[in-house]
């Protein structure tokens, strides 16, 4: 066995991302878009990361470089004041950082590491629209206890629930036999008034 195959390759720095993908939403003023993603170092190690994106014009992103420990994590948030666009992504780069590494890593510092180093992790973009906000509720979302809204140029139809006249079964009994008594006695009305004007 050759000496190169008795060397293992050096760990690479495992990162948690939750969400895994950036998931944007309207901000509160409707200006623009906002997504937050948390980043995880689960190791022991002290762990650098950057994030990068192919549209840098459209996005701000905070904090965009950094340290994370062991145990670490940290909530990074991403803002843009136009559309989000379905090709858009970002790229994670992280590398193990040594105690010396650790100390003042800024945007410069980061240029010198070894790029052999860098593992990267593309992010997508995605946009989620605000189911809170909505201003036309589908007709489904009607309650049986809501009025009817009535239109101003059909009067007719301005009938709500509360002049709505109810039909009981013992109505229906009462209404039918007044019908009938009222067509047997109706003969002999007409009867009797014939006889009257014969009389007379």
């Amino acid at each position: 066995m050759s000496f190169r195959n008795q060397l293992s390759d050096p760990p690479k720095p495992q990162l948690n991302l939750i969400p895994t993908d950036l998931f944007f939403t309207p901000t509160r003023s409707n200006i623009g878009f906002i997504a937050k993603v948390t980043i995880q170092n689960p190791g022991k190690r002290a762990i650098g990361y950057k994030l990068k994106t192919n549209a840098p014009a459209r996005y701000s992103v905070k904090p965009v470089l950094g340290v994370l420990v062991g145990g670490g994590s940290v909530d990074v948030l991403v803002r843009s004041e136009s559309e989000i666009q379905l090709n858009d992504r970002f790229l994670l780069q992280t590398v193990h950082l040594s105690d010396e590494e650790t100390k003042g890593l800024d945007a410069a510092k980061w240029r010198t590491l070894d790029r052999r180093r860098l593992v990267e992790t593309f992010i997508d973009c995605k946009r989620v629209s605000d189911p809170i906000q909505i201003k036309h509720p589908s007709p489904s979302t009607t309650t049986a206890s809501s009025p009817t809204i009535a239109s101003p140029q059909h009067p007719s139809q301005s009938l709500t629930k509360q002049d709505t006249v109810r039909v009981t079964p013992l109505d229906v009994v009462v209404f039918t036999c007044l019908c009938l008594v009222l067509g047997i006695m109706m003969p002999y009305r007409s009867l009797l008034g014939l006889v009257e004007i014969v009389s007379f």
